[in-house]
C-alpha cells in the first residue's frame, strides 16, 4: 500500500537527503528516472524490489516523497519519519528557505550561468552562460526556456539549438570540463566547489569580454565568495547574485538547457568510445555499468569517462578485487 510524506525541502536537496536516509536503512539505489513533476526510484533490499517517488511542488519550497511499499515496514517508515522531521525543525526551515531564495531583479541586461553533470558519475561536467537583454529574454521566454530538470533530454537539445539560433554565438559560452580533467583539479583541490566556480568565473569573464554587463545570476552551488574570489580582472567588478532555484530566472534557465545538451552530447560520445552506454545519475544501476567497463577495459578506463571521487568507485574496484 502506497503511502506519503510532504516535508519542507527545496527539490534538490531534498532527493540528497532522501537517498542517504534510504541508504543508511540498507536500500540501494537500483533505478532512477525522470517523471513528470520529479523524479522516480527503484530499490533493493534483501530480495525486496522498494519504488519511491519524490515531487516538487510549484513554488519549490516543499517535496513530497511517496512510497510503493509496506506502510507498516520499520525502515520504510523511519525514513518518513526522518523526512517528517525535518519540517518540524524551528522556523522554520519554511521562513529560512524563503529567506535563502532571494528576488529575481528586473534587469535591462545580465548574464545566468548554471552547470550539468555535477552529481553524474559518468561523463563531463559543463558548465553555460547566457546573456541576455530585455529583448532576448522576451524571445527566450516564447522559447519555453525553463530549468533543464523538468524538460526531456529530446526536449533539452532541441531547445538547445532554438536557444543558440536565438543568441548568436556572442551571447553564450559553454565550458566542458571532461572526466580526466575533472579528476586532475579535484585532485589538486579536493572540492567540488572550487571546481564549479573555476567553470561559472571562466564562463562569466568569456562572456563579460564580448558583451558590456554588469549583473549576474548564478545558481547556488556554495558561498559567494568562492565564485567570487575565482573571478578576474572583469568579474571583480560585477553585481553577483547565487540563489537557490536560480533557474527561475530565463538567461540560468537557458544557460542550464546549454549545459545539459552538452552533457547529452559527450556522454554519447563516451559511451561510443567505451562500447557500453554510459547511464546518467549514480545508481546502482550505474555502479553496475561501470564494474562491466571495468572489467571489459580495465579500471584505468574510469579516468577517462567517469568522476573517480564518487563512492562508486571505491566499490567498483573492490568487486573487481574480491
Amino acid at each position: 500500500m502506497a503511502f506519503s510524506v510532504e516535508f519542507i525541502r527545496r527539490f534538490e536537496d531534498a532527493c540528497e537527503i532522501f537517498l542517504s536516509l534510504m541508504e543508511k536503512q540498507g536500500f540501494r539505489e537500483a533505478e532512477k528516472k525522470e517523471i513528470d513533476y520529479g523524479a522516480g526510484y527503484v530499490f533493493n533490499k534483501d530480495g525486496r524490489v522498494i519504488k519511491a517517488a519524490l515531487y516538487y511542488n510549484k513554488s519549490g519550497n516543499s517535496t513530497k516523497a511517496v512510497f510503493s511499499g509496506d506502510a507498516g515496514d520499520p525502515a520504510l517508515q523511519s525514513v518518513a519519519g526522518a523526512l517528517r522531521a525535518l519540517s518540524d525543525k524551528p522556523a522554520s526551515n519554511e521562513y529560512a528557505l524563503k529567506r535563502d531564495i532571494k528576488a529575481i531583479p528586473v534587469l535591462e541586461c545580465h548574464i545566468g550561468t548554471d552547470e550539468s553533470g555535477k552529481g553524474d558519475y559518468f561523463g563531463p561536467l559543463v558548465i553555460a552562460g547566457v546573456f541576455v537583454n530585455t529583448r532576448l529574454e522576451n524571445i527566450l521566454k516564447e522559447l519555453g526556456a525553463a530549468d533543464s530538470k523538468t524538460n526531456t533530454d529530446r526536449k533539452n537539445i532541441q531547445l538547445a539549438q532554438d536557444i543558440k539560433a536565438v543568441l548568436g554565438r556572442d551571447k553564450f559560452e559553454v565550458i566542458k570540463i571532461g572526466p580526466q580533467r575533472y579528476n586532475e583539479m579535484y585532485q589538486k583541490t579536493g572540492n567540488l566547489n572550487r571546481i564549479l566556480a573555476w567553470g561559472h568565473a571562466r564562463v562569466i569573464e568569456n562572456l563579460l569580454s564580448r558583451n558590456e554587463c554588469g549583473h549576474v545570476i548564478a545558481d547556488q552551488f556554495g558561498g559567494e565568495e568562492v565564485l567570487k574570489r575565482a573571478l578576474m580582472e572583469k568579474g571583480r567588478n560585477i553585481n553577483l547574485l547565487q540563489t537557490p532555484k536560480g533557474e527561475r530566472d530565463t538567461a540560468v534557465a537557458a544557460a542550464s538547457i546549454l549545459a545539459r545538451e552538452e552533457y547529452l552530447r559527450s556522454m554519447a560520445l563516451l559511451s561510443e568510445q567505451t562500447g557500453m552506454e554510459l547511464i546518467k545519475g549514480a545508481s546502482q544501476k550505474v555502479e553496475k555499468r561501470a564494474l562491466e567497463i571495468a572489467r571489459k577495459n580495465g579500471p584505468e578506463w574510469l579516468d577517462k569517462i567517469a568522476k573517480k571521487h564518487f563512492k562508486t568507485t571505491e566499490r567498483v574496484l573492490k568487486s573487481l578485487e574480491g
